[in-house]
């Protein structure tokens, strides 16, 4: 069941990373964006 719990963590971050990629890529100034800081709170 652990193992169930953290393969899910797993894509949960992989999915919130994807959206913030997809947040990077926008027309946006990057600056804008603390990316780096969202990172940090994923991981």
């Amino acid at each position: 069941m652990g193992l169930e719990k953290k393969i899910k963590i797993n894509e949960l971050k992989k999915e919130s990373i994807g959206a913030i990629n997809t947040l990077d890529s926008l027309d946006k100034p990057k600056d804008t964006i603390p990316t780096d800081r969202i990172r940090k709170i994923i991981q």
